[in-house]
């Protein structure tokens, strides 16, 4: 009975391993789409360079390009394959045409030639046979593009005749020209320097006989105009060129920190060379930090900067800091972090004491003009002339040069130079501290609204106290039992974090409302949904924070949602209805689009969107959204129609 028992309950576990081994066997891995999502995203920040692109050059040939003569040419060449012919007694045109067709050319006869000729040609290149024919017929040929015009010797001689008499008539016309009367105007320059206008312009004057320039341009400074006197042809190429060249300089807005930190924390704060800030695909807001292949233990940032941020450092941060999620060491990096992220965890790191903000400038320049911030002091030494005593004073001084370039709406080129000077007590000459100095330098293309961090300025302190018992600690050569001498060494590095921001012309906003670079096809390839439950934990937030009317972080808890789900339409509405209570409507009618095109029978999206027009000012438009959205039952549409449709009709 026992055997019995044991043989069975062999047989079960035999059969559950079976079983256990198969449906292990059959099981496949799912790939979170989440975490998918940000290994791609990964892989695309790990850096690159802006591509070339074709220059589009739109060039006035009329003003710019001389006038030839239409002389006819035979440059072209002639068709060079074998051809046999044999015909007696027939019109020469029928035989043009039948060496026409045979090599597929194009051919007109002029309608005075005639005349009956005999053919017998075998394999002859066609080019040796077509002239042969014209030339024993007293005839010629021109090309007129790609077609050929067969004449008589005197049909080509009158066309030469003609045409050498149009350029007689053309040279008398610009001798009458030149003898013209000279005319006067005064242009204002709005946005270019009148002077070096005036140089550029002054060589575009016609010539006389003499090679000297017929009139001249004159430069007002009083009133910022160019006065330019030249003939009527001149001065309709000048004004052109003027309106061409005379336009608003890109400004850009240059955000910096100098910021003196410890090696160690200066290391702990989170760059390193080769590393990168991104923003991602789907949302601006959004921020991933990539660097070498390590962990951070933190996957997903919910601080007040705005968004959150995918994370994935080399090492930890500052130990017990609010930074403490920041990896690693540096040199040079380039990336986008949000700039209210940047502030919040500088600021935190100072209030801790990790580090000192030395300076934070705010500077706006022009396109090609170099900003620049110093901080420091001026340094006392003394010398000597003539046995007199003086005291000059040299700068010590932390100094931040910055030139930015737009190249377009995408990307910079930043000339940045760095100097610092440094008092060094430990080094005197006759009583005066030396000045070490060091300076750096460097070029570089960005992206707008990215970050780029500077370091390497770094210095050693080297401090040394003495301390022991009183009285006893200076007994000549016994004090050294009572003392001890303490050497301590502190490394210092200086960063710098530079945000250059191109100043968007007005006009360009109110056109990005209506405009947009992707078509919605290519938008919604953008916006596919991941179903991640996450996003739907955050839009919940999010709708009681709007509830409360708390914009900043019904904004946040958004653009998390829709970070984790670029498919959910409800995250940019509401983001838009952050944006619209800010008083950012650029940003908050794209968002609204978004949601339209994610969802287009969400009839809030409508609502909102007709507000954000009637605020800018298109009431027509808004009239239209309102009506959208009333047909999709939204009681606020249908209230907002009625009313902005009675004021229209007013």
């Amino acid at each position: 009975m026992r055997k019995n028992i044991y043989k069975y309950f062999i047989f079960i576990v035999g059969l559950i391993t079976i079983f256990s081994l198969s449906a292990c066997s059959s099981k496949t891995v799912e790939k979170d789409p989440f975490f998918e999502k940000w290994k791609q995203l990964a892989k695309q920040s790990l850096g690159n360079s802006p591509s070339p692109s074709l220059k589009e050059v739109d060039i006035d040939e009329g003003l710019t390009k001389p006038r030839q003569k239409k002389i006819p040419t035979t440059k072209n060449k002639l068709p060079t394959m074998p051809v046999s012919l044999k015909m007696k007694a027939t019109d020469i045109k029928v035989i043009i045409h039948a060496l026409a067709k045979a090599a597929n050319q194009n051919i007109i006869t002029n309608s005075n030639i005639s005349g009956k000729v005999d053919v017998n040609i075998n394999r002859v290149p066609w080019a040796k046979a077509f002239k042969a024919l014209l030339k024993s017929n007293g005839l010629t040929y021109v090309w007129e593009g790609s077609i050929i015009r067969v004449m008589s010797k005197e049909d080509f001689a009158n066309e030469l005749a003609i045409e050498e008499i149009k350029t007689k008539q053309e040279e008398q016309l610009e001798a009458k020209r030149q003898l013209a009367p000279l005319l006067t105007k005064v242009i204002k320059i709005n946005f270019a320097d009148a002077n070096s206008l005036q140089k550029i312009l002054s060589q575009l004057l016609t010539k006389d006989k003499k090679g000297q320039p017929r009139g001249n341009i004159v430069v007002d400074q009083h009133t910022n105009s160019l006065i330019i006197q030249a003939g009527a042809t001149d001065l309709e190429k000048i004004v052109k060129l003027i309106n061409t060249l005379d336009k608003p300089t890109d400004q850009i807005h240059l955000k910096a920190y100098i910021v003196e930190a410890t090696r160690n924390v200066a290391r702990d704060l989170g760059i390193q060379w080769g590393g990168k800030w991104n923003t991602s695909l789907n949302n601006k807001d959004q921020l991933q930090l990539t660097g070498p292949i390590g962990n951070s233990g933190n996957s997903f940032g919910t601080g007040r900067s705005g968004a959150g941020f995918g994370f994935n450092f080399p090492t930890k941060g500052v130990t017990g800091s609010s930074m403490e999620t920041l990896g690693a060491g540096l040199n040079i990096l380039v990336g986008n972090p949000s700039a209210n992220l940047l502030e919040i965890q500088l600021s935190a790191l100072e209030e801790e004491g990790q580090i000192h903000i030395l300076s934070s400038p705010s500077l706006t320049t022009m396109d090609n003009h170099m900003a620049f911030t110093e901080n420091g002091e001026k340094i006392p030494y003394v010398t000597y002339s003539d046995g007199e005593k003086e005291v000059k004073f040299e700068d010590a001084v932390l100094r931040l040069e910055m030139t930015p370039h737009v190249i377009n709406d995408e990307y910079l080129k930043m000339e940045i130079k760095v100097k610092k000077d440094e008092v060094d007590f430990s080094k005197t000459v006759d009583g005066n501290p030396t000045i070490s100095k060091k300076e750096t330098q460097t070029s570089l293309v960005v992206r707008n609204g990215e970050t780029i961090v500077i370091s390497g300025l770094s210095k050693q302190t080297v401090q040394e106290a003495i301390s022991g018992i009183p009285g006893l600690k200076d007994i000549p050569g016994l004090g050294y039992l009572f003392k001890g001498n303490n050497k301590s060494k502190k490394f210092e590095e200086i960063l710098i974090f530079i945000t250059p921001t191109i100043l968007q012309k007005k006009e360009k906003v109110a056109k990005d409302i209506f405009e947009d670079r992707l078509t919605p096809e290519d938008i919604l390839e953008h916006l596919k949904s991941t179903n991640n439950p996450e996003a739907k934990k955050w839009l919940k937030k999010s709708t009681q924070l709007l509830k409360e009317k708390n914009w900043d972080e019904a904004l946040r808890t958004a653009s998390i949602a829709s970070s984790l789900d670029p498919g959910l339409a409800k995250a940019y509405l509401y983001q838009a209805i952050c944006y619209f209570h800010k008083n950012k409507m650029a940003k908050a009618i794209k968002l609204c689009n978004k949601a339209i095109l994610l969802e287009p029978k969400m009839a809030t999206s409508y609502n909102i969107k007709g507000k954000i027009l009637e605020k800018l000012g298109y009431k027509r438009k808004a009239l239209k959204f309102f009506e959208k959205g009333c047909a999709l039952h939204n009681k606020e549409a249908c209230i907002n129609h009625k009313r902005l449709f009675y004021n229209l009709e007013q």
